[in-house]
């Protein structure tokens, strides 16, 4: 790439600005609070490999495939956004490990979608891995 040309134009302050709260508030009603411990957003979302090039939310294959609500041991997929794995409170890392492998496992057999971890575990010997 040499060169780039982008073309801007004004907008409304208060229309951007209105838009903007809209935006922030909708990830709030969908994100886990702060108080609920949660690693993020836990698979990466889907590339679509074509003439454009885009990305689709891993939530909505997750969505689709019914994992909401998954439980094991103290780890669950929360119910405002399947995308995200939280700790009611005792989750182990085996927990945690085990409900991302049955997500993976759901999207797999219903699109034949292979999910990519955006956590990143790390391992005390070996540092960083993703598995």
């Amino acid at each position: 790439l040499l060169s780039v040309t982008v073309g801007l134009s004004r907008g409304n302050k208060k229309e951007i600005t209105k838009k903007m709260d809209e935006i922030i508030m909708l990830r709030k009603s969908k994100h886990p609070q702060e108080s609920i411990p949660c690693a993020g957003s836990y698979f990466k979302n889907i590339i679509k490999e074509g003439l454009n090039e885009r990305r689709e939310a891993a939530a909505y294959y997750l969505d689709k495939a019914g994992v909401k609500g998954l439980t094991r041991g103290g780890a669950a997929v929360f119910e405002e956004h399947a995308n995200f794995i939280i700790n009611k409170g005792t989750a182990s890392a085996s927990d945690v490990l085990e409900v991302a492998r049955i997500m993976k496992n759901k999207v797999k057999e219903k699109f034949d979608i292979n999910l990519e971890n955006e956590v990143r575990y790390l391992d005390e010997n070996k540092g960083f891995e993703s598995k």
